[in-house]
């Protein structure tokens, strides 16, 4: 009877859906990064505030540890994707040739995908579903102008069957420069809308390749913005407001001449400007309404506008964003890690970034 009700047990436990943990980038010595897993369940409650940062503050664990990965170049301007259980380093450079290295969180194993069939010095990268994007400005050697290009990778290859590829589409319809202030997948998963600085918002179909410029207004976030279900509407940094959370309904693809849909921000803030010593700021969603902000900022003493290379602390606060009875939208359930990192330089562009797996 014992043994049936063990039995039991662990199919029951089998069948609950995983929780995921936050896997943490950091270029923590000179040739390459480390990949950190962490268990946001043993962050504290408390916001964080000048107060008490450093004394706070402890080093990464070792014990975190799931990979390190090297680095071409020092100096090199790599930037991570995460596309299902697959971290993807891309490595940014003049000259093409550049393999992708592709670390698979769930089996612990590294592989790498073919160049890119252009440099990618100042792209930008977009995740749909399973697959990746890439937006970037050629030189147009034969006409001696700059044009826009578009390339895709994916979807992944079967197990012990094809390779990774990339394959060369259709370029923008977007004046140049293409400079993407903020992102946002459709519910639908197949739909992506971008927000382009001075140019105005356009949505892409990956189904049909098709775009639609939808006007001249630009969403009201920074960066990557992420649809929550329980609020029905995409949750991201906000722009107009720093340290604030955004709220925006979600626009209809099929409109293709629409109004800036109406958004609010948070009351709550969440993270604080701290100018000279701010570095950088990233959100990561969780599911079910639960997010981790990335704070990067400059320890006590250190000033970015006068060193090159300086000290930093990862601020990490996860919370819940949720609908009060009186209608508002507040960020609850506030929960901080801060940590040491050995140094930070400004010639290499790296910062932090965060991922849920």
């Amino acid at each position: 009877m014992g043994k049936r009700r063990r039995c039991e047990d662990e199919a029951g436990a089998s069948e609950r859906p995983r929780r995921g943990r936050l896997h943490l980038i950091v270029h923590d010595y000179a040739r390459g990064c480390t990949v950190y897993k962490l268990d946001v369940d043993a962050f504290q409650p408390g916001t964080g505030t000048d107060n008490h940062l450093e004394s706070t503050a402890r080093h990464l664990p070792h014990d975190c540890v799931s990979i390190r990965m090297a680095s071409p170049d020092r100096h090199q301007n790599d930037q991570f994707v995460c596309t299902g259980n697959k971290i993807f380093a891309f490595y940014k450079d003049a000259a093409a040739g550049r393999s992708t290295m592709v670390y698979d969180s769930a089996t612990s194993q590294v592989t790498v995908c073919p160049p890119q069939l252009a440099p990618k010095e100042l792209a930008e990268f977009l995740t749909v579903g399973v697959d990746i994007y890439a937006l970037e400005t050629d030189y147009d050697r034969f006409n001696y102008k700059f044009v826009p290009s578009m390339e895709k990778l994916g979807p992944a290859p079967r197990r012990g069957w094809g390779e990774w590829r990339w394959e060369s589409l259709r370029p923008p319809p977007i004046k140049l420069p293409i400079l993407v202030s903020a992102q946002a997948v459709h519910p639908d998963g197949s739909i992506i809308f971008l927000s382009v600085a001075e140019r105005g918002t356009f949505s892409f179909d990956t189904g049909r390749l098709a775009w639609t410029r939808h006007g001249s207004w630009l969403l009201p976030f920074h960066g990557e913005a992420y649809f929550v279900r329980e609020l029905d509407a995409w949750v991201g940094l906000c722009s107009h407001q720093k340290g604030y959370i955004a709220v925006c309904n979600v626009i209809s693809p099929d409109d293709a001449r629409c109004e800036c849909p109406t958004w609010t921000s948070v009351d709550d803030r969440v993270y604080y400007n701290r100018w000279k010593r701010h570095l950088a700021v990233s959100l990561t969603y969780m599911g079910n309404a639960e997010f981790c902000l990335l704070e990067t900022i400059t320890r006590k003493g250190y000033d970015i506008f006068t060193e090159s290379r300086t000290r930093i602390l990862l601020r990490l606060a996860t919370f819940r964003v949720e609908r009060q009875h009186s209608g508002e939208v507040r960020a609850v359930n506030m929960r901080t890690m801060l940590y040491k990192c050995p140094h930070w330089e400004l010639e290499c562009c790296r910062s932090p970034t965060a991922f849920w797996i």
